[in-house]
């Protein structure tokens, strides 16, 4: 069985997954049972620190109908102060857990973000970070 990463990158008309999805999941059960989160700040349920977080991994939880494993989740709110060892800790992370699909929304933010001389050098920035998942089976 093959596992899907799915990465939503801000600035894009839409979703760009790195494997072919199906058009419809609920006509492909098996990529839902074993769903791992990765990311940043935003997948890790930021909060303003006086509430509790609310990681979408609990959300991706709860949308799931069939059986499947429960939704793992390695975002971490701190993702920004290390961006090349947080990701390569949240990517070992989710192989463990042998995924059919990875939830990366944000997870190449950081690798982009911020001044830089050139477009090109952006690009690098998000280069590092989409290397990470080449260990995937993903297609």
């Amino acid at each position: 069985m093959h596992s899907h990463v799915c990465v939503f990158a801000a600035g894009t008309s839409g979703a760009e997954p790195a494997g072919q999805l199906p058009a419809n999941p609920k006509n492909r059960p098996e990529l839902l049972e074993r769903v791992v989160v990765v990311g940043a700040s935003a997948s890790a349920g930021f909060s303003d620190m006086k509430s509790q977080p609310h990681p979408l991994c609990n959300y991706v939880e709860r949308m799931i109908e069939g059986p499947h494993s429960p939704v793992g989740g390695s975002a971490d709110a701190m993702f920004f102060m290390s961006p090349e060892e947080t990701g390569k800790r949240e990517v070992d992370f989710a192989l463990t857990k042998n995924p059919t699909l990875v939830v990366a929304t944000d997870f190449l933010f950081w690798y982009g973000y911020g001044d830089v001389a050139s477009e090109d050098e952006r690009l690098a920035g998000l280069e590092k970070g989409s290397p990470r998942w080449t260990a995937s089976p993903a297609p």
